[in-house]
């Protein structure tokens, strides 16, 4: 199915490419991409839609055996039938689901990453077709266009789950809610707390209640500027496209493997490498799954590229030295490479988010640990404020 979609999806994934190098020079480019997102979804939704009432239909009347001779035959034509819709609307879904990561895209090229994860915690709103109050918010995004001002409608992404419409300004944003009339009740009520509450939190650093739980939390500044390996990567999309596939080893400890055609004499030198079997993260297995990372056409370049990872005909793997991860939280706990000698009984969570970016955003596991130690002295600094002061 998603083969039928190709030039579409290689030409909004080329628009992105475009909006990312001048993303406040390009205001028409930012609002054309998002029009052309609205036809599309609503015409995949709508075929959604249809498929689904068909296999609906189809059950109903192969549970009451109606207009059916009673033969096997029959009825396993039928299921085979059902089958059938069933695949083309996971087929159709996976297709809503790139798109909207197209609108993710455009989020993240205008807001900071690290900004944008609270407000993903939130059931999605579902359908932008049939959606009340839709209109209303689709007549205030032109508006913005009309007086040159950017916007994103949140519903064509996946990302952006609180609020309907998010006004960028450099350096800022600002999310509304847009409502077709006047009428307040307990769940807008609860809708605008929620945002405040996630707005707030990114002001001030702290909550005592994010993502509805009741364990506080706090940002606390990286040590040093992230570095991540999306340059590399993309070297080794290049080089594999001419050899078949290619690997390297970026950093000590990690090793990015792709391939247009699988290699298994590859994989073997991979695997001779580590005195202990890594941790292996095959990406593809992961490639129509949110999980509110960096999108996945801001990182890959080349459009056709990007199609082939979503077709499997491209193959991304990261392999993790275990080894090299406990080698180092041995040392730096200890104080070996550091003026800092910590043996405090002080526990820090670590932060899983943190961790994932390291495939999902390709970002350096040397810097990663690094900032877990980072964390780890802030949470002791903290510890032994609360007991000059208690």
């Amino acid at each position: 199915m998603i083969r039928y979609y190709k030039n579409t999806l290689e030409e909004f994934f080329k628009d992105i490419q475009e909006l990312n190098k001048s993303p406040y020079k390009n205001v028409d480019l930012c609002f054309s991409i998002q029009e052309r997102l609205i036809t599309k979804i609503c015409y995949i939704e709508k075929c959604i839609k249809k498929y689904k009432r068909e296999i609906r239909n189809w059950k109903k009347l192969l549970k009451s055996r109606k207009n059916l001779s009673g033969s096997n035959i029959n009825s396993k034509e039928l299921k085979n039938s059902i089958s059938g819709l069933i695949n083309k609307v996971k087929s159709y879904q996976n297709i809503n689901y790139i798109l909207h990561v197209v609108g993710d895209s455009i989020a993240y090229i205008y807001i900071d990453r690290w900004d944008i994860k609270p407000f993903q915690f939130k059931e999605s709103a579902g359908f932008l077709s049939g959606k009340k109050g839709f209109e209303s918010e689709l007549k205030c995004f032109r508006y913005c266009y009309k007086v040159n001002c950017i916007a994103i409608l949140n519903d064509l992404t996946n990302c952006l789950r609180h609020g309907d419409l998010t006004l960028i300004k450099k350096d800022s944003f600002k999310i509304i809610e847009i409502k077709s009339g006047w009428v307040s009740n307990k769940r807008t009520v609860r809708q605008q707390e929620n945002l405040e509450h996630i707005l707030k939190y990114l002001e001030s650093d702290y909550t005592d209640n994010l993502y509805d739980s009741s364990i506080p939390c706090k940002r606390i500044s990286y040590s040093t500027e992230p570095r991540y390996y999306v340059n590399e990567l993309n070297n080794l999309i290049i080089h594999s496209k001419m050899s078949g596939s290619a690997y390297e080893e970026i950093e000590q400890g990690i090793i990015y493997y792709v391939a247009n055609k699988f290699n298994k004499n590859d994989i073997d030198d991979i695997m001779k490498r580590f005195t202990e079997a890594p941790s292996v993260f095959i990406l593809n297995k992961y490639k129509y799954k949110f999980f509110g990372y960096y999108p996945l056409p801001l990182i890959i370049k080349e459009p056709h590229s990007l199609y082939e990872f979503y077709t499997n005909t491209l193959i991304i793997i990261i392999f993790i030295d275990t080894v090299c991860i406990n080698q180092f939280s041995q040392d730096s706990y200890k104080g070996k490479d550091s003026q800092d000698n910590i043996n405090d009984d002080s526990s820090v969570l670590i932060p899983l988010d943190l961790l994932n970016r390291i495939f999902f955003d390709f970002l350096s596991l040397d810097w990663v640990l690094k900032q877990l130690l980072h964390i780890k002295k802030q949470k002791i600094n903290e510890n032994s404020f609360k007991k000059i002061i208690s």
